[in-house]
């Protein structure tokens, strides 16, 4: 385990002098958030429409399980990034 530890460590230290030697900018963070926003809007604007047909339903459903995959990922994501954070502090 302290192996994976110390490679994990490794390689975030080779990808932030890559970085810095190509001057790629960081990955921007609100997309994956800003799409579970205006996926939760969606549904919701929906949810409050009458009459709905069976493919507005449908769509909803699907809209659902988008934000769950979606809120997992970004979960696991922080969950990594919290790693390592303290990995770099070590």
């Amino acid at each position: 385990m302290a192996s994976i530890d110390a490679e994990l460590a490794t390689l975030h230290a080779r990808i932030a002098q890559l970085e810095e030697a190509k001057k790629v900018p960081p990955p921007p963070k609100s997309t994956l958030e800003q799409l579970i926003v205006d996926r939760k809007r969606t549904i919701e604007n929906s949810y409050h429409r009458k009459n709905m047909s069976d493919a507005s339903k449908a769509g909803i459903l699907k809209c659902l399980s988008e934000v769950q995959i979606l809120e997992s990922i970004v979960e696991s994501l922080n969950h990594i990034h919290t790693r390592l954070d303290a990995l770099e502090k070590k």
